[in-house]
This record gives structure tokens, C-alpha cells and sequence, in this order.
């Protein structure tokens, strides 16, 4: 790679960096797509609103992308989203970030350590939204 390329990309590193994040919690916390980790809070980049329908989601455990539905759940991109979003550097830079911030992760707290907390997070979840139906099942009327 050039000298000059790096350097443009750096540049482009550093003003996405510079960027306003802004992190709120989601009164509705809904999984992720591909890999089932709960998702109860979205960060925007660039401005302090909630995500609205249409706006793009990027898990933080497996990177999968997707968008939210008008009701702020989550949903696959359509064919017309994926090409509009192909080759876009900012969600490019985040995934690269991501995937960098989990290999650092992993070299300190060791392999698949990423997104333990998450996980363990949806297990407890799941038990308990199982053993609720398990409850209501036992107290229905036959």
C-alpha cells in the first residue's frame, strides 16, 4: 500500500474518530439476527437521536449488520440496503474496529471470552422466559 493512501487513511480514521457517539438504551432490547445476543442499546454516530426505522444496526459480539423496523426491532437489510450501504467507510472503519477491539480482548481474557457477559446475559433470559411459560402452561386451565 502507498504512503499516500495510508496517509488518506488515516485521515479518514481520525475524522470517524472525532465523530459524536452517542449510546442510549433501548426500552425494548431485541436479539441479534445471527447470533442471538441480546441488543438493548443502540450508539449513533453523528447525532444524539434514536435509531428510527431504516437505520443501520451492527451487533458488537458477531458484526452481523441489519436494520431496525418501525417498531425499533431488528430486521435483515433488504437487497436494496445492502447495496446502498456497500463500500460505505464508516460502517467499514466500525467493523474493522470491532474486529480489532475483539482480538485485543481475546489476547488478554483468552478465546471466546468476547461477549461472555452477553451471552451469559441471554441464557438467564432464556431460562427465565422458558420456565414463565412452563409456569403459565402448569396454571392454564385444562
Amino acid at each position: 500500500m502507498g504512503e499516500a493512501k495510508i496517509k488518506r487513511l488515516k485521515i479518514e480514521a481520525r475524522s470517524i474518530l472525532n465523530t459524536e457517539f452517542q449510546t442510549t438504551r433501548l426500552s425494548t432490547g431485541c436479539n441479534c439476527l445471527n447470533c442471538g445476543i441480546l441488543i438493548d442499546a443502540a450508539t449513533s454516530v453523528g447525532h444524539k437521536h434514536l435509531p428510527k426505522e431504516g437505520a443501520i444496526a451492527i451487533c458488537m459480539i458477531c458484526s452481523h449488520i441489519m436494520a431496525y423496523d418501525e417498531k425499533i426491532h431488528l430486521r435483515e437489510m433488504t437487497d436494496e440496503e445492502c447495496l446502498a450501504i456497500a463500500g460505505d467507510k464508516e460502517i467499514l472503519f466500525l467493523i474493522n474496529g470491532l474486529h480489532g477491539a475483539k482480538t485485543e480482548w481475546e489476547k488478554i481474557h483468552g478465546k471466546d471470552s468476547w461477549g461472555a457477559t452477553s451471552r451469559e446475559r441471554l441464557a438467564k433470559i432464556q431460562a427465565s422466559r422458558a420456565q414463565t411459560q412452563q409456569d403459565q402452561e402448569e396454571v392454564a386451565p385444562q
